[in-house]
């Protein structure tokens, strides 16, 4: 299992970077090597929510699964692969 952990300061509201990050459609956005990313569960994100990444990694495409362990609105959510090639969680 591969973890990590890293901080970044935005100026913008709070409440605006939380929703912009748990957004999966805007993943692709952010993290280079995502090339889709969708919420497989109804309703808004919380503990629970799963999301399928596809992503491109050493020219090959691969599909993940990760569902939300953990979720504090702007505040925290977790996230740990439960399908796919490469074990990890993130919080």
């Amino acid at each position: 299992m591969i973890g990590f952990e890293f901080t970044v300061v935005v100026d913008r509201p709070v409440e605006e970077v939380f929703t912009y990050l748990t957004d999966p459609g805007n993943l692709p956005e952010w993290q280079s090597m995502v090339l889709e990313s969708r919420q497989e569960s109804p309703g808004p994100m919380r503990e629970g929510t799963k999301i399928t990444d596809f992503r491109k990694f050493l020219g090959r495409r691969f599909e993940t699964t990760v569902e939300v362990t953990a979720f504090e609105p702007n505040k925290r959510v977790d996230f740990t692969a439960i399908s796919g090639p490469i074990p990890f969680r993130m919080n």
